[in-house]
């Protein structure tokens, strides 16, 4: 896989405080070998991996998470994507959890550069947890209008605010029957481990 940074540390999106071994995927990142990385994580009860488009990656991914569970069973494995590309040879495999946060109107991205409603279904179809920056009326709306067009779960809708609009956030999960997340992204940074 190509990997911008790895760090141990705390998580710190929707699932907050559990410790692992966070692995931040990078296509221009540096090329580690799947028999190098399980080595490093094995010992690890969560493995985080993040990164922008992450999932560009999937082969690789789905070749170290099977790699890693047999030399690990029980290991936990976080996966948060923004949920353009749907991952492969995942289906069966325990223990993996999604966290999909789809890129919103404000990233000025053309829908179809940022938006595949067939991923965002297979999310949905394995319970993924799914968390949407609102700010605004318009990323509400965009929001709501995800929510129902793929028939996600209220009860796996997180809202929260980049700007630290708290009002909105909880008056629009209230009338949405959702949940309220706050982006705590600092508060449990750790030495990083770079990887050479």
């Amino acid at each position: 896989m190509r990997i911008k940074k790895t760090e141990v540390g705390f998580t710190d999106n929707i699932i907050i405080g559990r410790y692992g071994l966070i692995i931040t995927l990078d296509n221009d990142g540096l090329a580690v070998s799947n028999v190098d990385l399980v080595q490093q994580s094995v010992h690890y009860s969560l493995i985080v991996l993040k990164g922008k488009h992450l999932l560009k990656q999937r082969y690789d991914i789905s070749d170290f998470i099977k790699k890693i569970k047999k030399k690990n069973d029980n290991i936990n494995i976080q996966i948060e994507s923004d949920g353009f590309y749907q991952p492969v040879g995942l289906n069966n495999i325990d223990n993996i959890v999604f966290i999909i946060t789809p890129l919103m109107k404000g990233t000025e991205l053309p829908l179809g550069k940022r938006i595949n409603y067939k991923a965002l279904s297979w999310f949905m179809e394995v319970g993924a947890y799914f968390k949407f920056y609102i700010d605004s009326i318009d990323e509400l709306d965009e929001a709501e209008m995800l929510i129902n067009s793929v028939g996600i779960k209220k009860d796996k809708v997180f809202f929260v605010s980049k700007e630290n609009n708290l009002e909105f956030v909880i008056t629009s999960a209230i009338d949405n029957n959702c949940n309220v997340t706050i982006d705590i992204k600092d508060m449990f940074k750790q030495e990083e481990e770079v990887i050479e």
